[in-house]
């Protein structure tokens, strides 16, 4: 760096910080010699020196003497990068040394195996990655040249890939935690999620708060559970919630990972790990989660089951890039993932089984177009039948089906069956049989108003 600054010292700042000196003179040194650079000032012995002693801290170093040594140690400045590798290597060193020692100290001090473990756990993957670079730049070519390992691939365009974070939206019940199951279930069968192709057979690990076993219960079993036996896990509520910061947890979750070694792992709900719509909780949240998770070539995708904010009324959500910013919380929540699906009610009528699925953000490949599916008992299946026309009026254009409605249907008749009363319903309400079959079902808006006999309905005023 002294002897030909123009031509090394950009590269020793792209890859060396001041620490990475053991000795103190040295690291004042270097810190001097980069800042003189940064304010494009000469560099060389006389105007090092200088800056050093008007900085009083030529004394502190060694003196003039020490500062001309060091133009003398090397006769050329062509092996510069080998000497950097030398001075990473010698630096990487002694982080390992000083977290092994730690190591020891803990183990001595008689702390519980699962305390050093988390400990362990928590400094290596810093160690890992400390040769990797912070940030890369490529020319036109090499950009045009890139083509995603097969291997990191998940699902879609690049929607689910490793070591990426993804998102699924939607309001409360409309089915995002059976989204995140179907996903687990697709990538064990190798079967289209909500008609994204899975690249590769893949595991999955849901940690969720919300549902107890005998709930999973009742879910898994709608399912081939013996085809996906070795492809999911799933938690159930911890008794202590998302203690994150609790060493036995976090030993708990790196056991777990370790074991089943997931391809993905999901949390669900996001609020149940961050508490406050804060920007910095939801950062360090994310911190706290991508700590635990493995990395390297085992660096699974990370998913995230988050809520939407509740509708305002009038609102339209027929899909767009705009579904992004509906995610309850901070900005944080969407901008960090790579990849955002939105879940939207596919109607009004709360007894409607129909969503509409979004994808507003996939900053890795191309976004998936808006598609239908209807809500089943073991996940959710494509509706063919979907009535996009109603779907994309403005609120208050959309059909409201009435009791007026209900009672020109029936005009005075006994009974009619479901098939012809929903083929009615629908031409005097304006709207999609489909709409018209769940009004008319028993979980429907009219159930009781409408009394079932063998087949057959009948309409009565009972409100």
């Amino acid at each position: 760096m002294l002897i030909s600054p123009g031509e090394t010292i950009a590269e020793c700042v792209e890859k060396i910080t001041d620490e990475y000196f053991f000795v103190p003179a040295h690291k004042t040194i270097y810190a001097v010699v980069v800042e003189l650079w940064n304010t494009d000032q000469a560099i060389d012995l006389i105007t090092l020196t200088q800056e050093l002693r008007d900085r009083n801290l030529l004394d502190a170093i060694g003196g003039a003497g020490f500062v001309t040594s060091l133009f003398t140690f090397v006769p050329t400045a062509a092996n510069v990068e080998y000497y950097i590798d030398i001075l990473r290597e010698k630096y990487e060193l002694r982080r390992w040394i000083l977290v092994g020692t730690e190591i020891v100290r803990r183990g001595n001090e008689g702390l519980e195996p699962a305390e050093i473990l988390a400990f362990a756990e928590s400094e290596f993957p810093a160690l890992r990655s400390s040769r990797e670079r912070r940030i890369q730049f490529f020319s036109p070519s090499e950009l045009l040249d890139f083509h995603p390992s097969g291997e990191l691939v998940l699902a879609g365009d690049c929607h689910i890939m490793r070591g990426e974070v993804f998102v699924i939206g939607g309001e409360p019940g409309i089915g995002k935690s059976r989204a995140a199951t179907q996903l687990g279930v697709c990538g064990g069968t190798l079967r289209p999620w909500f008609g994204l192709e899975v690249r590769q057979q893949f595991r999955t690990m849901i940690i969720q708060t919300e549902n107890g076993r005998y709930r999973l219960k009742q879910e898994f079993s709608a399912l081939n559970c013996q085809e996906i036996e070795n492809w999911i896990r799933v938690s159930e509520p911890p008794p202590f919630g998302l203690a994150l910061s609790n060493s036995q947890f976090q030993a708990d979750i790196r056991g777990a990972l370790r074991s089943f070694k997931p391809d993905c792992v999901i949390l669900d709900p996001w609020n149940a790990a961050a508490k406050d719509d804060k920007q910095r909780d939801y950062a360090e949240t994310f911190d706290a989660i991508r700590a635990l998770l493995p990395t390297g070539e085992e660096k699974p995708a990370f998913g995230v089951v988050a809520h939407t904010k509740k509708p305002q009324l009038n609102e339209k959500r027929t899909g767009g890039t705009c579904l992004q910013h509906l995610l309850a919380g901070s900005y944080i929540l969407s901008s960090v993932p790579r990849c955002i699906f939105v879940m939207v009610p596919g109607a009004d009528d709360e007894t409607d089984d129909s969503i509409v699925w979004c994808n507003p953000k996939n900053n890795n490949g191309e976004k998936s177009a808006r598609s239908a599916w209807r809500r089943t008992g073991s996940g959710f299946i494509p509706a063919t039948d979907f009535d996009w026309r109603e779907f994309d009026k403005a609120p208050d254009e959309r059909k409201v089906i009435t009791l007026d409605h209900l009672r020109e249907v029936f005009d005075g008749r006994e009974s009619l069956s479901l098939k012809d009363a929903a083929a009615k319903l629908a031409r005097i309400a304006g709207i999609h049989e489909r709409s018209a079959y769940n009004a008319l079902g028993p979980g429907g808006k009219f159930a009781t108003c409408l009394r079932r006999e063998q087949g057959r309905l009948s309409f009565i005023e009972n409100l």
